[in-house]
């Protein structure tokens, strides 16, 4: 039954009017047209009135469709497509067809909607490219293709990567016999630009392998990609995807690190090596991908390092690749400036592969520092490499003028130096001479040379140009030091002289003074490194302490920057050098006949002068000035200076001496901060230039010299009281302290020092107790806490030691030549020992001296001291026999094959080593034990005393007193104190009032003997008035 409606006037006209403009869209043919033009099939149902509306094909009897595609148009996207029932599905699984009808294009291409089957269409199009039959199904590929593509516009999702890469392989391979794929191809790559979807958060974990893999394959696209725009898309997918920040992602997106941390395992060599053989303009591609790997972790720079990444880098800036090689005699394009001039990428992708070099080398750097075994493994550019690569120097000073590169390759030029060190040969030979003719080009202009070329203006960049050209020049020396005659030859040292002579001035070029003082601060620090380099006539034929002393001495007129006077102190050092040279007496002898001496004396005066204590940058240069003016020692001259009248030279010594060693202890007094680099110089100087020399030392002692260093003791840290304690000692030796030494007690300062060594009254003996127990508890020395030694075997064993003692090279003995004995190299840089030297000397050599001096003073024998003290001193008085025992055990660990019969000997001496151990152990235990049975005595003794003048509540109050004070904590022990007392007063006087009787005073306490001051007596000197005095014999009522 048909029924047809007549169509209305405004209808028809619509319709024409949306024919005519084609603006009719598939959304709109896809959903079910309500209009009366089409015709209308109704069906009456039995038994029911009315009638029911009905489909054409259900009017024909037409079975459901099994491709899927709905009534108009065979759409299947969007809302309007038709889903599956189970009867269709079941007859699509039967027959097993998929989608036999063809999709036109034109009516899908528009749809805003999304396949019905979404995700999955990915594995539908795997399971199509690898079968054979499905292959070849071109348009319904294409239309796959196009339902993937508009799902992924947004980004694939990470579960679907591996099919993603088959499908693409399958494509950049077929594309080129079958054209119509390419489309497809182009819509994929395009949608590899957005970010990787995650379904959930542990996705990025879960399917990692899979992220892993199609990075992998990106890589691999680049490799084998043969047209530039598709390369270029996944170029840009790549890149995406490794330098995107998160915040662009979004929040379902696979995070940065994720995908960073599955590039490196599978793009380093990939970039490494196809920077040495890609085109040009695929070049600066893997340039960026090299430099988003290097600087994500410092694993992916070494990776990259081992690849030889370097040598492919230097090797592009060759301007004819890939045409031919750079020749060997080509130094420099005649006309930098010219259009015609080619360059090599490197070149022309300079400012990515600084960058990149950057990275790189300073990351390698960093690494090869903490372990110098790396270098080793890392190769170095070749000789081809390094020509190419100075080629691009010399035309980037050239040509680029006063721009940033020229500063950036002498500063990667440094870098390659100390990551390669001398394996850069052709950087010895021809880049050495050219990088130390340019440093000095404007004070020293060549005639013909390429340098000439290089323009210098007084510009600050250039002023940092000729800066960083000067520390090359040094870091090349010390990587070459055969090379050091071109210090003179490239005229090196004399365009630094230069720099420094002030009378110069109008030979130099035109610098401001800021820009002049820059450059002349760097010339000092170039010539304290290049100094030792050179020959040894080279300080005298050049005038170098004549001329630093200029500057030395007009500090002291006119001061300025502190910086630049440490400076030319430091190589005034360097140029007296060092003791065994054979050019030392010449320096030295320089030095006098300059009045140095005098003038370093005066800038001593003149830095304390400015400020108590100096700044810091003061104490280092007086430490310097202490340094030169103690190597002055063994030239036996005397100087003297009209300048200067009031200093004399070796006269002054004391008076200098004394006036530092005032200021230091003042400033630690007031708890100002000290160097510990002066403190050492200055005891140096005072051990070196006094204490050996009778006359100074005798002056120097009678100045309360012992007293100022036995207080300078209390107040610092161990390196400067080793020193301190070893100058002690040899003036304890020459027998000229022994009265200071025990009258000599600690002052306040010394309790207000932390870390507190001892406390103020402390004694000479209390003070060699604590040093010795500071030492043994810095060193590691096992002691518990009253000073008693736990290892027997090796008492005195420090924890670096017994290490050294177990290592492997030390068993072996390696050292054949030169015996090494552990136990001696302890002794010379500890405390323990100088303290041991000290109480030998006060209770064995000096021993008649000591007791004079303490019969006089009564302050040395009658102290006692507590017993963790004579516990330790006890100790101490074994050191040296202990330090013999321990050579023993050093015999026995290197020499484990000895005849039967020098094995018992040795067996015998390390059995008497541990029978002095049992010994000494024995006799700290005595001491301890002893102390505290005197202690149990008195306290017995007291209670006795208390019982025997019937006394006994008072001594039932005290003992829980007692009792309280031991077991509860301070709130409870007050309150407890309070209420005894109480109830003691309350029963004594109930007891009182029960025997009726009066208590006699039996006793009366005399002075207290350990306090003769009498300081916690209290005495009343005139009775108060208004009260009766007391008189013994009165009885005294309860």
């Amino acid at each position: 039954m048909e029924k047809r409606s007549n169509e209305s006037p405004k209808t028809k006209k619509q319709v024409k009017k949306a024919k005519s403009k084609n603006t009719i869209t598939n959304v709109e043919a896809c959903e079910s047209s309500k209009s009366s033009s089409h015709t209308q099939f109704f069906r009456k149902p039995k038994y029911e009135g009315g009638f029911e509306r009905i489909s054409k094909k259900e009017y024909f009897g037409a079975s459901e469709s099994i491709s899927g595609s709905s009534d108009t148009f065979h759409c299947v996207h969007g809302p309007g497509g038709k889903i599956y029932s189970e009867k269709g599905q079941l007859k699509r699984n039967l027959i097993k067809e998929l989608d036999p009808i063809p999709t036109d294009r034109k009516w899908t291409e528009s749809c805003t909607g999304l396949p019905a089957n979404g995700w999955d269409i990915a594995k539908t199009l795997e399971f199509l490219v690898t079968d054979a039959a499905g292959c070849q199904q071109i348009e319904r590929l294409n239309a796959h293709i196009r339902d993937l593509g508009k799902i992924a516009e947004r980004g694939y999702r990470i579960d679907i990567l591996n099919s993603l890469c088959t499908v693409v392989d399958y494509l950049v391979d077929a594309q080129r016999k079958e054209p119509r794929l390419r489309e497809g191809l182009e819509l994929l790559l395009r949608n590899m630009k957005n970010p990787i979807r995650l379904g959930t958060v542990s996705d990025a974990v879960k399917y990692f392998e899979q992220l892993q893999n199609f990075i992998g394959f990106l890589g691999v696209l680049l490799i084998i990609l043969e047209e530039d725009e598709h390369f270029g898309m996944v170029s840009e997918a790549i890149i995406f995807n490794l330098s995107a920040p998160d915040r662009v992602r979004g929040l379902d997106a696979a995070p940065q690190r994720y995908v960073l941390e599955a590039a490196a395992s599978v793009l380093d060599q990939t970039i490494a090596r196809m920077l040495a053989v890609t085109r040009s303009s695929r070049f600066p591609t893997f340039v960026i991908l090299a430099l988003l790997l290097a600087s994500d972790s410092v694993d992916n720079c070494i990776k990259l390092m081992k690849e030889n990444i370097i040598e492919n880098i230097l090797c592009r800036f060759n301007p004819y690749f890939p045409v031919r090689d750079l020749p060997v005699y080509e130094v420099n394009p005649a006309e930098p400036q010219s259009c015609i001039v080619k360059l090599g990428d490197s070149s022309i992708n300079m400012s990515t592969i600084l960058s990149l070099l950057l990275v790189l080398l300073k990351t390698t750097m960093y690494c090869i520092e903490e372990n110098p075994k790396l270098r080793l493994l890392i190769p170095s550019p070749s000789d081809y490499a390094q020509r190419c690569y100075i080629w691009a120097f010399r035309f980037e000073c050239r040509a680029r003028e006063h721009q940033h590169e020229r500063n950036t390759l002498t500063v990667i030029t440094a870098l390659l130096l100390r990551c390669f060190g001398d394996r850069l040969t052709v950087f010895s030979s021809r880049f050495m001479p050219d990088i130390m003719s340019m440093a000095v080009a404007t004070e020293v202009p060549l005639n013909k040379n390429w340098i000439r070329t290089v323009n210098f203006n007084t510009s600050q960049l250039d002023v940092q140009f000729k800066k960083t050209l000067i520390y090359l020049s040094v870091e090349a020396l010390k990587i070459f030091p055969y090379n050091s005659f071109m210090i003179e030859s490239q005229h090196w040292l004399l365009g630094l002289m230069y720099l420094l002579d002030p009378g110069l001035c109008s030979l130099r070029a035109h610098w401001s003074h800021a820009l002049f003082a820059e450059l002349r601060l760097t010339a000092l620090k170039a010539l304290v490194i290049a100094l030792p380099f050179t020959a040894s006539n080279v300080t005298k034929d050049y005038g170098i302490i004549r001329r630093i002393m200029w500057y030395i001495e007009w500090y002291s007129e006119n001061p300025y920057d502190l910086q630049v006077l440490y400076w030319c102190v430091r190589l005034l050092q360097v140029a007296i050098s060092t003791r065994q040279s054979p050019s030392r007496p010449i320096a030295l002898q320089d030095l006098f006949d300059t009045h140095g001496i005098i003038i370093l004396m005066h800038l001593c005066y003149a830095l304390v002068a400015q400020k108590t204590p100096p700044v810091e940058k003061s104490q280092v240069i007086i430490s310097l000035c202490l340094r030169l003016l103690t190597s002055a020692m063994c030239a036996n001259e005397r100087v003297g200076c009209c300048v200067y009248p009031f200093i004399k030279w070796p006269s002054s010594i004391n008076s200098l001496a004394e006036t530092l060693l005032d200021k230091v202890l003042f400033s630690l007094d007031k708890h100002l901060i000290i160097s510990d680099r002066w403190l050492i110089s200055l005891l140096n100087f005072i051990w070196e230039g006094i204490i050996w020399k009778k006359e100074y030392r005798s002056s120097f002692v009678s100045n309360d010299g012992i007293y100022k260093l036995l207080d300078l003791i209390t107040m610092t840290r161990a390196p400067v009281q080793c020193i301190a304690l070893a100058i002690v000692c040899d003036v304890a030796r020459a027998g000229d302290a022994v009265g200071q030494l025990v009258t000599w007690r600690a002052k306040l300062a010394a309790s207000d020092t932390n870390p507190r060594l001892v406390k103020r009254g402390a004694t000479i003996a209390s003070l060699l107790a604590a040093i010795f127990r500071d030492d043994c508890k810095a060193t590691h020395v096992p002691l518990d806490e009253n000073g008693i030694i736990l290892n027997l075997d090796n008492p005195l064993m420090s924890r670096d030691l017994r290490d050294a003692i177990s290592d492997p090279d030390f068993v072996e003995a390696k050292s054949k030549v030169t015996p090494v004995c552990l136990a001696a190299a302890d002794m010379a840089g500890s405390r323990k020992s100088k303290v041991f030297a000290l109480l030998h000397m006060l209770s064995e050599d000096l021993a008649q001296k000591v007791s004079l001096a303490d019969e006089a003073f009564n302050l040395y024998k009658n102290i006692k001291l507590p017993s963790k003290d004579e516990a330790i001193l006890v100790l101490c008085s074994h050191y040296l026999t202990i330090k013999y025992n321990e050579t023993w055990m050093e015999t026995k660990i290197q020499s484990p094959d000895l005849l039967p019969q020098d094995q018992d000997i040795l067996d015998e001496f390390l059995h008497i080593s541990k029978g002095w151990s049992n010994e000494i152990k024995r006799q700290q235990e005595e001491i301890i034990e002893k102390a505290k049975k005197k202690d149990i005595e008195e306290e017995c003794s007291l209670y006795a005393f208390l019982g025997r003048v019937r006394l006994n509540i008072a001594l039932d109050a005290l003992r829980e007193v007692r009792c309280t004070a031991r077991s509860a904590d301070r709130e409870r022990m007050s309150f407890g104190l309070i209420y005894d007392a109480v109830f003691a007063h309350h029963r004594r006087a109930l007891a009182a009032k029960m025997r009726g009787e009066t208590v006699l005073r039996t006793y009366k306490p005399p002075l207290d003997h350990q306090n003769v001051t009498g300081q916690y007596v209290k005495v009343f000197s005139i009775h108060p008035k208004n009260k009766p005095k007391p008189r013994d014999d009165v009885e005294l009522s309860a």
